[in-house]
């Protein structure tokens, strides 16, 4: 049995995966085995993989067809045999003693899991996370470790294999690679009695590859994804129940409001109202207390619960035009504002442009007469016209986009901002 298994998640990399696995294969600790789990690449990244491997009999390559990064990681862990696992991401680059220092601490203070400080790395280091709430380098009380729930969630724990077993820690198989690391994190500390928080920073984590690539609804939401599948790891093993979701409620906060900030400006609105859903229900189960919250969290949470349009506008950038809401706030907030006098345009002549023109006359008394397309060969009828044709209208005029494709939107709401129609109105069907 190995001292290590190091679990290598492998995805697409082939430009940094040789310098992480060179920092793998010359750690000071030897008695490790590499567990590989290739995703699916179609890059060079499983001939990369291959080539190490038959240097070096401590590799092991699994391959797969792409599933995401919780099966990935879920299928290395089934396959490891080392007294400790860890997973050690493909762009990262690990200090050569990393393994030792942390298994030595692990061995020493006879510790479940270890957690690893870090560097922010894009060439240089920066060293950013101190911690310094939570106590370092010593053995967390039940309380300490409530504190640890709020540090920033990250892949580098070493942990007792026969732990991770014992309590059959899974990461959630989510598609992609969407904040999996928070539910992970949190079943680890859930569960460990004795954990060790490391001053030490044994790793560059490759920053300079992240993007924002929650630009489509379809990815909005996973983060409410993860804490879902938390709550329920928490009802299935209660223990101290009602604080510990209370607590983690507080952490999902401050989870909700950066992934606000991430997200593409014009689906905001849209995770708001789903936040404002998921938050509530808290609140009428009991769980939401707000004496857990700063003076200036708890106004925005019972803000958040009465207004969501009044703690976006408090929070964020806010324009009804450009933000894609909801079609109940349209009806709410936008549709009572458009008189039968003013020019309406649908972009779209698919069901839901359909079902937009039925509700307009059914709620305000008046047909829309036109719908818009991008390209003449897509005209329809008469009451059909181009994305050029806009120009002939007044500015003043209310164009509510119905297409699906990214690239479409875009290309209309540049058009139209180009040209000076503003009101401009995005949503989806709830």
């Amino acid at each position: 049995m190995s001292k290590v298994s190091v679990i290598v998640p492998v995805y697409n990399v082939q430009d940094y995966l040789r310098e992480c696995l060179d920092s793998i294969v010359n750690q000071t600790l030897k008695d490790i085995e590499i567990i590989c789990v290739n995703d699916g690449s179609t890059d060079k990244s499983l001939s990369i993989l291959e080539e190490y491997a038959k240097g070096d009999n401590r590799f092991i390559i699994l391959s797969k067809s792409n599933s995401g990064y919780g099966h990935t990681i879920n299928t290395g862990m089934s396959k490891a045999k080392g007294e400790y696992v860890i997973i050690v991401e493909s762009d990262d680059i690990a200090f050569p003693d990393m393994l030792e220092k942390m298994c030595n601490a692990a061995d020493n203070k006879k510790a479940d899991i270890v957690r690893a400080n870090y560097y922010d790395y894009d060439g240089s280091d920066y060293a950013i996370y101190n911690y310094d709430k939570v106590p370092k380098d010593c053995i967390l009380s039940e309380e300490e470790k409530m504190q640890f729930f709020d540090i920033d969630s990250f892949y580098l724990y070493l942990c007792r294999r026969d732990f991770f077993v014992h309590h059959n820690i899974k990461l959630n198989e989510t598609p992609g690679a969407s904040y999996q690391d928070i539910s992970y994190q949190f079943q680890l500390i859930y569960y460990a009695d004795r954990i060790i928080l490391m001053s030490e920073r044994l790793l560059h984590y490759r920053v300079n590859r992240e993007q924002s690539s929650i630009n489509n609804r379809g990815k909005i939401y996973c983060i409410c994804d993860e804490y879902s599948y938390i709550f329920n790891i928490i009802k299935d093993n209660p223990k101290n129940i009602q604080n510990i979701i209370s607590k983690t409620i507080v952490v999902q906060y401050k989870h909700m409001i950066w992934n606000c900030k991430r997200i593409a400006r014009e689906y905001r609105f849209a995770f708001i109202e789903k936040w404002q859903h998921i938050f509530q229900e808290y609140f009428d189960n009991g769980y939401l207390n707000l004496d857990l919250f700063t003076i200036n969290q708890q106004k925005d949470v019972k803000l958040l619960l009465s207004n969501a349009e009044n703690f976006m506008k408090a929070n964020f950038v806010w324009d009804f035009y450009e933000d894609v809401i909801s079609y109940k706030s349209f009806k709410r907030m936008i549709l009572p504002s458009i008189l039968k006098d003013n020019n309406v345009i649908i972009f779209g002549t698919g069901s839901v442009a359909k079902a937009i023109a039925k509700e307009f006359h059914q709620l305000k008394g008046f047909d829309i007469d036109t719908f818009m397309v991008s390209t003449s060969d897509r005209i329809s009828d008469k009451n059909t016209i181009v994305l050029n044709d806009i120009v002939k209208y007044d500015k003043s005029t209310y164009i509510i986009i119905t297409v699906k494709s990214e690239q479409v939107k875009k290309e209309i709401v540049n058009f139209c901002m180009d040209n000076g129609y503003y009101n401009l109105i995005m949503f989806y069907i709830d």
